[in-house]
């Protein structure tokens, strides 16, 4: 594999001329320019003998974090069908150069590879907008790349030019780009003036994600390429381009798109075989068809999606179980006033929403036993509702004084609003941002069992077309289906004779994946996380007979969405430890739904163990402006304690070590919107090398050889303290 060391430098004593020579005819090239690598990849002299061959390289990347800004593209259409490139973790081929026959994504180790960026067609370069890049090297899921160049026919001569020249800044990056990548399997009948193939994709990204810019990709028969977003005949157009056109990477019309989680994305693919006598199968060769459509994203987090099942340890992901997560004893709410935090949930910009009691405290005396109504006659005076900004603890805002009596569960739309859980009242309160009731859903303190009513729900489920689901918790044991307007669509109501796993017992939290069809249901006093299969029509939800037992761990309290589709339940039985566990859906062999645990971290090991723990998030870890790797993920627990004096407890995985390396100043953000596809200028340093450079290489290349043989093989030594050039080293 070809090594980007920067730690090494070609030095023996011999002249610069012969280093000189050496970089001209290495596979691969990097220039040092302090907060910049250059690095440019090319095929290292390899020649096809047959046409529609598929050829790789590995190029390992230096053993620090970097930042991927800009890429540019070395080739010719009359030579190269397309090229990929792909992030891995570690290479499944020992070689450097090898034949890949369009098996790229399974040329890593670990997991699947994932596709960075795609040229055809004599496209231009990319450079992401400032404040964006795709984290790669140390303390990434991106430690190597793998380039993938498809040549059309024998080659009469070897290709040294074709590649890509990347740009790796050591500057800190507020945004992540990532890549959604669809692809199918069909054949086109013959005779087919206009025939359709459609990919389906969901985002099950943790947090919204942000589309900004789309490349397609089609052989001879393709004749349009269209990006469609939502499902039935609600979909709407984000993009349509000519797949006959240069195939770069180009903006939506419409400028950036969110893409909350559990959106479905619709990619089709338009073919005209009217000149063809046979079908036409997709397939790698010229003379088969693709349907390729690249949707270029970004958040907070990595994200980068195969439309299909997750590729394991992805970027992005959450750490492996092995790795330690501890609490930070030093993190805390600026507000003295918090009382019983009852929920908590993420927002996009590392913002908190927490819902506290204030003086109010929930214990035996806090309800009528008989009819459930709250004995309190008054509101909280205080304002329950606080903005929190996670990476220092400060209240943003704060709103909602004198409108709760027992606020139990909050939920953050895709939207920016709040839905409000309120057991006291018995019921369901949406707010604006700004604390403006928009909707109530039951009868203001008044407990009840028929559809209009609730008897002290727990938690709501937001999905994406608006519509939402209660947990009617405490009393009635339910689930409850309300459109965005508040008119129900169907209920959840379990029973033992219904041939599912029985009755619901306190249903206290939600989570809803939109991507699987499933809502899961922390079903508390049964120590059970259950599954049931939720659709888009409106109609009752389908209990399964799918469940996960926690009993080992304890009862299940709080739900909350994870990266990739994955969702945590946080664990707790009195006076016992609190865990988080991961959880992921998924289909077995049989297409049959199935919920795993997949992770399980102890929360409370060596420290005070969790008072009440009552609810759970997780958020992007605060930004650090010297931090270049991949941006973590916290994890943030809402505890009741039963005196009053609730808390928000900040919870962070250990960092691997090798995350230290490679600190650096924060680039400035700028607008996510835009995406620059001219070619990017090297610099002079790079012009200067080839321009004046290549003359007195092939002078001197005879000499070169000489010196070779008589002197012997070069000799590494560690690189200078001024660090401003790096030779590649081939050392298969």
């Amino acid at each position: 594999m070809l090594k980007v060391g920067s730690e090494w430098l070609c030095s023996f004593q011999r002249p610069f001329w012969f280093a000189f020579a050496s970089l001209l005819v290495a596979a691969t090239l990097a220039i040092d320019y302090g907060d910049e690598l250059v690095l440019r990849i090319s095929m290292p002299g390899v020649q096809p003998k047959e046409g529609d061959e598929y050829w790789c390289l590995n190029v390992e990347l230096p053993s620090e974090p970097l930042n991927l800004v800009a890429i540019e593209p070395h080739a010719d259409q009359k030579v190269v069908h397309h090229m990929l490139l792909f992030g891995c973790r570690s290479p499944a081929q020992k070689e450097t150069v090898y034949t890949c026959g369009m098996q790229s994504q399974g040329s890593c180790q670990e997991g699947a590879a994932a596709p960075l960026y795609g040229w055809g067609r004599d496209a231009p370069g990319l450079r992401f907008p400032p404040g964006m890049a795709v984290q790669v090297g140390a303390g990434t899921g991106f430690r190597m790349f793998i380039l993938e160049v498809h040549y059309l026919r024998p080659l009469g001569e070897p290709d040294t030019a074709s590649g890509l020249t990347l740009h790796l800044s050591r500057l800190g990056k507020p945004h992540a780009a990532g890549l959604m990548s669809f692809a199918a399997d069909f054949t086109i009948p013959p005779r087919s003036p206009s025939f359709p193939v459609s990919i389906d994709c969901c985002v099950d990204s943790m947090l919204p994600v942000h589309a900004f810019a789309m490349r397609v990709h089609t052989h001879s028969l393709g004749r349009a390429v269209t990006l469609q977003r939502g499902a039935g005949e609600g979909r709407q157009t984000l993009a349509e381009r000519d797949p006959r056109e240069p195939q770069a990477f180009y903006n939506l019309p419409h400028g950036s798109v969110q893409l909350p989680r559990g959106t479905w994305l619709r990619g089709t693919c338009l073919f005209n075989s009217s000149e063809k006598a046979e079908g036409t199968r997709a397939g790698s060769t010229s003379d088969d068809e693709m349907c390729n459509v690249y949707l270029m994203v970004y958040g907070e987090l990595p994200y980068q999606s195969l439309c299909g099942p997750p590729v394991d340890r992805a970027p992005g992901h959450l750490p492996p179980a092995e790795r330690p997560i501890r609490r930070d004893s030093r993190w805390s709410l600026s507000r003295a006033d918090v009382g019983q935090v009852a929920a908590v949930e993420a927002a996009e910009g590392g913002r908190l929403w927490v819902l506290h009691r204030g003086s109010r405290v929930w214990d035996e005396h806090s309800f009528d036993e008989r009819t459930n109504r709250i004995n309190h006659r008054d509101p909280i005076e205080e304002e329950c509702v606080l903005e929190v900004d996670s990476a220092t603890g400060s209240v943003v805002r704060s709103w909602g004084a004198g409108q709760f009596f027992m606020p139990h569960g909050l939920t953050a739309d895709h939207m920016g609003t709040l839905w409000i859980a309120d057991a006291g009242l018995h019921q369901v309160l949406h707010f604006s941002a700004e604390g403006t009731l928009l909707l109530q859903l039951g009868e203001r303190l008044t407990p009840g069992d028929s559809d209009g009513r609730f008897c002290k729900p727990t938690q709501v489920a937001v999905a994406t077309d608006g519509s939402v689901y209660v947990a009617d918790g405490y009393c009635n044991a339910r689930v409850l289906h309300f459109s965005r307007k508040g008119h129900l669509l169907g209920k959840l109501e379990p029973s033992d004779s219904d041939g599912s796993m029985g009755p619901l017992s306190v249903p206290h939290s939600l989570a809803l994946d939109e991507c699987a069809g499933l809502l899961l249901v922390a079903d508390r006093q049964r120590s059970l996380v259950r599954a049931f299969r939720v659709g888009s029509d409106g109609g009752d939800a389908e209990a399964l007979e799918l469940a996960l037992d926690t009993s080992e761990f304890g009862h299940p309290y709080g739900l909350a969405p994870g990266p990739y589709g994955s969702s945590v339940a946080l664990l707790w039985e009195a006076p016992g430890r609190t865990y988080a566990m991961e959880l992921k859906t998924g289909r077995d062999p049989g297409g049959k739904a199935t919920l795993d645990a997949v992770s399980t971290w102890e929360l409370t090991s060596k420290q005070p163990e969790a008072d009440a723990p009552h609810d759970v998030a997780l958020i992007p870890a605060p930004l650090d402006e010297e931090r270049v790797a991949e941006r973590g993920i916290d994890l943030f627990v809402a505890e009741t304690a039963a005196d009053g004096k609730g808390a928000l407890v900040r919870h962070e995985w250990e960092l691997p070590a090798a995350t230290e390396v490679g600190r650096g100043p924060t680039d400035e953000d700028g607008d996510p919107d835009i995406i620059i596809q001219d070619s990017v200028d090297l610099g002079k340093a790079i012009g200067e090398l080839y321009l004046y450079g290549l003359p007195f290489a092939l002078l001197f290349a005879g000499v070169a050889l000489f010196l070779w043989r008589r002197l012997g093989s070069m000799e590494h030594v560690p690189l200078g303290e001024d660090g401003t050039e790096t030779e590649l080293v081939d050392r298969r």
